[in-house]
């Protein structure tokens, strides 16, 4: 055996007499917990502000439960598919699908409709032409800033909305002062 084996073999040969067999594994940093620890956040808000009210709304579809004036809650009893009959079914002509709320839905569909897909379309088409290399449109820079500016005017225009609702002399801190919950002599900066 040359010297080089020989001394690998003693070297193995401490180890397993000194230590355990867990020295001759190599030690893992087990990363699968931070994903858990990342995605938690997700889930929380998921399961208070998503989940919750979902389920909340499909119980609500078999109760009875509605308000009289502002303050008090009536609620009935569990009613099956009661509401489910009262939105389909007409409570004047006692015909199918004949409420305002099929005539509500059928509405936004054709708004939806007639909005969606043609902006989608055009969406499309100019997006092929912005990023054509063989069309080579004159100006394609300025088209570009064309097309994003109602992005831009969106947020300055919303900026300057809450600007001017909680300016010193805006609805907001003058309702805020009447009711005390700010002082008279405070200031919105």
């Amino acid at each position: 055996m040359s010297n080089g084996r020989m001394r690998k073999r003693c070297l193995r040969t401490r180890i397993r007499i000194w230590g355990s067999e867990d020295m001759n594994k190599k030690k893992t940093v087990e990363y699968g917990k931070y994903g858990y620890m990342f995605i938690a956040p997700f889930f929380i808000v998921f399961l208070v502000f998503q989940l919750y009210p979902l389920l909340y709304t499909f119980y609500l579809i078999f109760v009875e439960y509605y308000y009289i004036g502002m303050s008090t809650v009536v609620k009935g009893g569990w009613n099956n598919f009661d509401n489910y009959v009262s939105v389909l079914v007409g409570a004047s002509s006692k015909k199918f699908l004949d409420t305002e709320t099929i005539v509500a839905i059928r509405n936004t569909i054709i708004m939806w409709v007639a909005n969606f897909i043609p902006q989608i379309l055009l969406a499309l088409l100019l997006a092929n032409w912005f990023t054509d290399n063989v069309v080579k449109l004159k100006g394609q820079g300025a088209f570009k800033v064309i097309m994003y500016m109602p992005n831009i005017i969106t947020a300055s225009s919303i900026a300057v909305l809450f600007y001017s609702l909680f300016n010193i002399n805006g609805p907001i801190t003058i309702m805020l002062k009447k009711v005390a919950m700010m002082s008279q002599t405070s200031e919105v900066k």
